[in-house]
């Protein structure tokens, strides 16, 4: 696989990750308890940072002439908060672990905007993971 076909489906990779963060996060940020305002609320934020995210790698992916992926895959809808909080600490160290080995990669391959774009993304996700840890550790 050419260097250049190997990075599109990393950010392939990448962008559906982001898309399905994003949905997933939304929905539960309606569908999480009413007594936990504050954690609703910084739910919806994530949500939008992860969209912006995909939108990021959506630009990058242009950039290399892709077509842009047209699926959300993954979203899992989930009634128990504890579930959900530990769902997304797991989504957010996947993320985490394909960002570190695209950033590798790409500097290998001399692609600097992407290592730029996903240092940045990544120390958003590893927030992400503390924020949703935090969470476990003091409301349950």
């Amino acid at each position: 696989m050419d260097r250049k076909a190997k990075m599109k489906q990393f950010l392939y990779d990448a962008v559906a990750s982001e898309m399905q963060a994003a949905v997933q996060y939304m929905w539960q940020h309606v569908a999480f308890p009413d007594g936990f305002r504050k954690v609703k609320k910084e739910i919806k934020k994530i949500a939008i940072e992860e969209m912006r995210h995909a939108e990021d790698i959506a630009e990058e992916l242009l950039k290399i002439d892709a077509k842009l992926p047209l699926e959300v895959r993954g979203v899992v809808l989930d009634d128990d908060p504890r579930s959900m909080l530990a769902r997304d600490m797991e989504a957010e160290q996947a993320a985490i672990d394909l960002y570190t080995r695209i950033i590798r990669i790409a500097g290998e391959e001399g692609f600097e905007d992407v290592v730029e774009l996903f240092t940045k993304i990544r120390k958003d996700e590893m927030r992400h993971k503390s924020t949703f840890s935090n969470w476990l550790q003091t409301i349950f």
